[in-house]
């Protein structure tokens, strides 16, 4: 099935012009909880999926409503959001960007100093000899094959959300 995604075409130049999504603090882990474009999710149902607290999620959830990239329905007390994914481009260099992959990289290391030896938890690290000049190709492949993964294994009414970090650096 086709996804629908909302693009942000260009760098901003300055933080003020920063997507404001980006400066929300659990923005993904609060979309990907919002369930089916047509079923949506209640704020039960969105805390219970995030584990964050309903004061924090009613907040946040109200300011992506405003963001206009989710909505709500008042008579079924439903969050929707727009589509499954919001895509960005070229928001690799962007500093709130970043920090989203930052935050959610100290989330899956603190969870790893507690759960590291849990059957439903997946910590893996590598190291291994490439061309430099292969890291471009190298990186796209992976994107992409993480972005296959992450379709197949979505349930968007699903009871809990997984997160993925993911880095590949060379040394030095």
């Amino acid at each position: 099935r086709l996804k629908q995604s909302l693009r942000v075409r260009q760098q901003p130049s300055n933080p003020s012009e920063v997507p404001e999504i980006f400066k929300l603090k659990h923005w993904q882990e609060l979309y990907a909880a919002m369930g089916t474009e047509e079923k949506g999710a209640t704020l039960a149902e969105i805390v219970a999926r995030t584990k964050i607290s309903e004061s924090v999620c009613k907040t946040n959830l109200e300011r992506l409503c405003v963001m206009n990239v989710a909505t709500f329905e008042p008579q079924s007390q439903r969050y929707f959001s727009k589509s499954l994914h919001i895509a960005f481009d070229h928001l690799g260099k962007d500093l709130f960007f970043k920090q989203t992959f930052l935050d959610l990289s100290q989330s899956v290391i603190k969870d790893a100093k507690v759960n590291f030896h849990l059957e439903d938890r997946l910590f893996f690290n590598s190291a291994f000899s490439v061309n430099s000049r292969d890291l471009p190709a190298l990186k796209k492949e992976l994107r992409e094959l993480l972005l296959r993964f992450i379709v197949e294994a979505e349930k968007a009414e699903g009871d809990q959300i997984a997160k993925l970090v993911v880095g590949l650096t060379p040394n030095g």
